[in-house]
């Protein structure tokens, strides 16, 4: 299997917005200095290479070491992450396309 080359030139750049979306989210946290630049590198690093991705999984890897840095410094729970992943998803549904999704477009719960 080839694996994904990182290297400097090879960025792999966003197909989706939610790929901008998780990427803006750890630089934010970077620049909050709640996430240490090397610790970060260090743990993605270790995802990519432990699991010898092709270019087309570098994404979902990095929103994965993301959910798990979140976990490992008590920011969110499983529980948190996957209730926040449900709700945008359901708001992504209700939301016309090409409009920005706000979890506000959520529809309302059933308790049928």
């Amino acid at each position: 299997m080839a694996r994904f080359d990182l290297t400097a030139g090879s960025d792999p750049g966003f197909d989706a917005p939610w790929q901008a979306q998780v990427f803006s989210m750890v630089e934010a946290m970077k620049e909050a200095g709640s996430l240490k630049s090397a610790d970060w590198m260090g743990r993605l690093g270790r995802m990519l290479s432990e699991r010898q991705i092709q270019p087309e999984d570098y994404w979902p890897c990095y929103l994965l070491a993301f959910e798990e840095m979140l976990e490992d410094e008590q920011l969110a729970t499983r529980a948190e992450i996957e209730e926040m992943t449900r709700a945008w998803h359901e708001a992504a549904e209700a939301t016309p396309h090409g409009k920005v999704i706000y979890l506000s477009n959520r529809p309302p719960a059933f308790d049928g």
